[in-house]
């Protein structure tokens, strides 16, 4: 059967169940594990240059199955025809191995900040909700679930401006409850980390958003 062009495709899984042709850099990964000393990177690149592409790539090919760790069928599914996938002792060490986070605020791009500020909020709280099984986590303390609660139960109160401050501390406690109750350092992947200062340049609310920001991305990358 032919392959496709997947035009505007941008996540990784999409384009191989769909059949559609895929330009094979997953070579990148064990280059970013194994070659790569640092604790942070930055993939600076224009638009449509496949940055999402190569996030995605990295969270389909790391990501662990949370209802059934060590199972590692939808990786082998996806990953079977690709160059890392030759490399069995690379997959046997990272393959399916690590809580992910993966975060995109393409979204933040409110006309003003009260706007951008509740769609900031909506990520975060549909982010918690992806890990909802922490709730119920036997490994985090009561303290650690009010923590969590606070944002994955209620929409309103995260994205309610009068409680932006909650936002700051949201990624990295979320990294360190994963941590916690995993016993693994969760990966975390931000796309379009750039968006909010942009459109807050853009739309006059600078100083209110870097306010936010700052020690959002500051305490999580920590």
């Amino acid at each position: 059967m032919l392959k496709s062009i997947g035009i505007g495709a941008e996540l990784f899984h999409e384009l191989i169940e769909s059949n559609c042709y895929y330009v094979d850099k997953t070579p990148f990964i064990r280059t970013v594990f194994k070659e790569n000393k640092a604790d942070v990177m930055l993939f600076t690149r224009p638009g449509r240059f496949g940055k999402t592409l190569t996030l995605s790539t990295f969270y389909d090919f790391l990501s662990l199955n949370i209802e059934n760790p060590g199972d590692v069928s939808l990786q082998e599914k996806w990953f079977k025809n690709t160059k890392i996938f030759e490399d069995r002792e690379f997959c046997s060490e990272y393959m399916g191995k690590f809580p992910v986070i993966f975060i995109s605020l393409k979204a933040v791009s409110g006309s003003d900040f009260t706007g951008a500020y509740e769609q900031f909020g909506s990520i975060i709280f549909n982010l918690y909700n992806s890990f909802n099984y922490l709730s119920d986590s036997p490994k985090l303390s009561d303290t650690d679930k009010k923590i969590f609660n606070k944002i994955a139960t209620d929409e309103n109160f995260i994205c309610n401006v009068a409680n932006k401050y909650y936002i700051t501390d949201s990624l990295s406690s979320l990294l360190r409850l994963l941590h916690k109750h995993h016993g693994i350092k969760p990966v975390l992947l931000i796309d379009e980390y750039d968006v909010p200062i942009a459109m807050a340049v853009q739309n006059g609310y600078c100083l209110e958003m870097l306010d936010i920001i700052s020690p959002f991305l500051s305490n999580a990358l920590k």
